[in-house]
């Protein structure tokens, strides 16, 4: 297995077209062939990446929960990835959304070591408003359901998440690893005084470093343009090696498949023999590496894996 690294490369994934047909994959080699009570028994569908063939099926049918937690090489590892998608649902907005503008100013301005050096008492407008409003947040369904699934498979989890608004540890996540930082913390742009706690909300100021008196506090996030810590990645590449002598599913969750080095973490993950899922409202830049794709939202997905045979994700 490579190295991972935070200044991993951007993935190329071959496209594949698609079209959205009631919460459906519509692949180049046919129509969707659903019809509408079709449509009711199986809100979502599963598309196999590996033999181009689409199968729908009921959420939480026998032979679909067995698919996931059925293992014949060992106990099940799971590697989750969440994107901003998962956030969305809880009513977060995102750097998309915004169309790259923030009150008329660039996003990548107020999140940017320089837009910071040149005008940091905007840049912390900006974060305190993502601040307060991810403080008015709370954690949706498909939060809670990745919270349930660390609960069944203890150390044979991990959750990787490109957000920063905390809603993963709300919910009850603690195997997390924040590779974007923590929007709830600050620290120094100048001393070494580590990243702590802070929910204060910084309005047409730009609060001094109270250590050492020279620096600024800032949000203790990787802005566009900084190198994402390989203390983190490290933790990533551990657990995929270990979770490769198992039965290693990769999961990835509202994501563009667009940021690195998050995106790379599915080809990485294939390389070990990891099946790979991606649950997301709209289809991902990196979808031709997943051998299923279910559309839709992750609060109704997520859930319906847990309704039947969750005691099979017990830990033994």
């Amino acid at each position: 297995m490579g190295r991972l690294s935070g200044g991993s490369p951007p993935v190329e994934p071959p496209t594949i077209r698609m079209t959205r047909a009631t919460r459906s994959i519509a692949a180049t080699s046919g129509p969707t062939k659903m019809g509408r009570s079709a449509a009711r028994a199986a809100p979502f569908v599963v598309h196999s990446a590996a033999t181009r063939q689409r199968t729908s099926f009921a959420p939480a049918s026998e032979w679909y929960v067995w698919a996931m937690t059925h293992s014949t090489t060992g106990p099940v590892h799971l590697l989750a990835l969440t994107g901003a998608g998962i956030s969305v649902e809880s009513g977060l907005s995102t750097y998309r959304a915004m169309n790259g503008l923030w009150r008329n100013h660039a996003v990548k301005d107020v999140a940017t070591p320089y837009g910071f050096a040149q005008d940091p008492v905007t840049s912390w407008s900006f974060w305190s408003e993502r601040r307060a409003e991810a403080q008015r947040a709370v954690p949706n369904q498909g939060h809670v359901a990745l919270a349930t699934l660390e609960q069944l498979l203890g150390d044979r989890f991990l959750l990787v998440t490109q957000n920063v608004d905390g809603l993963h540890q709300r919910a009850g996540n603690q195997r997390v690893v924040e590779l974007h930082g923590n929007l709830h913390e600050s620290r120094c742009d100048k001393c070494e005084r580590p990243r702590f706690a802070d929910d204060r909300i910084y309005q047409g100021s730009a609060p001094k470093c109270e250590q050492c008196s020279d620096g600024l506090l800032r949000p203790a996030v990787v802005w566009f343009g900084e190198a994402i810590q390989q203390k983190d990645m490290d933790v990533v590449e551990r657990f995929m090696a270990r979770a490769a002598k198992h039965r290693f599913i990769f999961m990835a969750i509202g994501t563009s498949g667009i940021v690195t080095p998050a995106s790379a973490f599915v080809e990485e993950a294939r390389k070990l023999g990891a099946e790979s899922w991606l649950v997301n409202l709209d289809p991902a830049r990196n979808e031709a590496y997943f051998d299923r794709v279910l559309l839709g939202e992750s609060g109704t997905i997520l859930p319906q894996l847990l309704a039947e045979k969750r005691a099979q994700f017990m830990s033994p």
